[in-house]
């Protein structure tokens, strides 16, 4: 049996993953405070906010695009860079390869200790498909991330995959403490 805890965070999308993959789930919405460092750095700023909020076990997540070429840009920063017009955020993964890394970390708090779970896909960048916005630019495996069926971009996010790994150890209750307070 899983033991009841609360997700924070903001994200539509996020949150719909979420629920669909923890069904007894407790939602608290909020935009917590990002810190500049690692994604893994922000997932652990976030999760000592969110416990420090709801005082109970809870989760979080952050996703980075790295873009090959470019410093690895933006890195834990996407938030910022998903609100450019495609054309530009395209025009910025030229100036590299065009290759890139979709990494989502999935953070558990459960008062005392933290654990972290993370997963990868990568792809590459397409000139944009204007009526379908920012996500026609990045293609997996032939596909590009508008296109895919709800199923299709729930099974292969590397939040909901994350996610899994951290259910798994939840319901082994052998979480892999990374961090200690």
């Amino acid at each position: 049996m899983l033991p009841h805890f609360t997700y924070v965070g903001h994200h539509k999308r996020a949150i719909e993953h979420w629920k669909r993959t923890f069904s007894s789930l407790s939602v608290y919405e909020n935009e917590l405070l990002k810190i500049q460092g690692t994604l893994e750095e922000i997932v652990v700023h976030k999760l000592s906010l969110a416990y420090n909020i709801i005082n109970a076990p809870c989760a979080v997540d952050e996703v980075g695009l790295y873009i090959d070429g470019v410093g690895k840009l933006p890195g834990g920063y996407l938030d910022h860079f998903m609100k450019l017009n495609p054309d530009k955020f395209y025009t910025l993964a030229k100036m590299g390869n065009g290759t890139f890394e979709f990494e989502c970390i999935v953070g558990y708090h459960d008062g005392e200790n933290i654990s972290l779970f993370s997963h990868s896909i990568f792809g590459h960048m397409v000139p944009p498909n204007m009526k379908n916005g920012i996500e026609s630019i990045f293609e997996i495996d032939g596909t590009t991330m508008d296109t895919m069926s709800e199923d299709e971009a729930y099974y292969t996010s590397p939040r909901v995959i994350a996610m899994n790994q951290l259910k798994r150890e939840l319901v082994t209750q052998k979480l892999t403490n990374k961090f200690s307070f």
